[in-house]
């Protein structure tokens, strides 16, 4: 299956959170409540489409998809992503290592980077324009995957420029993952970050730019 095309035809926006916590660990960091264990990502994220089983709060679902990574996955982008938020990425960063989120929403695809080492940072990945600052080996790892720096654009050797292509580009790039892994994925669980929580999380993002 695969997970991105799915999530294109069925709710048209999605965001990819990866980091090196373990998925419960990664949904309790975001302030996620209701953690448990769910079979199908898919269906989880779907019951929430149809029937609100979130309510006025955000779904996430989140699962090991690498021995180093693990990915949250959300839908719900008409509300904000949860993962965007540089309050919850220096949450969800290990130790020596970053949390990065790629997500479209709808003509808009970006990628987020935030380490505890004060770097936080992007990119545009439709136009390649980064801001901010990223580690030198994930900056370098995104220019060798066709991404120019310095507003030189994407490379026009990059064969796919669809939006789902240039993010699995970046996203192999960056950790190493593979976007068509995250179906196959294990350990999955799912969580709610209240609407109250999600708005404090916005607040405490725009205090540290």
């Amino acid at each position: 299956m695969d997970l991105v095309q799915t999530l294109d035809g069925y709710f048209g926006g999605w965001s990819f959170t990866f980091t090196t916590l373990s998925p419960p660990e990664a949904l309790r960091a975001a302030e996620a409540v209701s953690v448990h264990p769910v079979e199908n990502p898919l269906d989880a994220l779907r019951e929430e489409e149809d029937e609100g089983i979130a309510e006025d709060g955000v779904l996430l679902v989140a699962g090991r998809v690498h021995p180093s990574w693990s990915v949250i996955v959300e839908t719900s982008g008409h509300t904000g992503f949860v993962g965007a938020e540089r309050s919850v990425l220096l949450e969800l960063c290990g130790d020596g290592f970053p949390a990065m989120t790629v997500f479209k929403n709808p003509n808009r695809l970006e990628l987020l980077y935030a380490d505890l080492d004060d770097r936080w940072g992007g990119m545009a990945l439709d136009s390649g324009i980064r801001w901010g600052e990223m580690s030198p080996p994930v900056s370098a790892a995104l220019t060798a995957a066709g991404f120019l720096p310095d507003g030189q654009g994407v490379s026009t050797e990059i064969p796919g420029r669809a939006y789902d292509d240039l993010a699995r580009r970046a996203v192999t790039a960056a950790t190493g993952v593979s976007l068509e892994d995250v179906g196959t994925a294990g350990g999955w669980v799912s969580g709610i970050v209240p609407a109250k929580t999600a708005a404090a999380q916005v607040s405490r993002s725009r205090s540290l730019r």
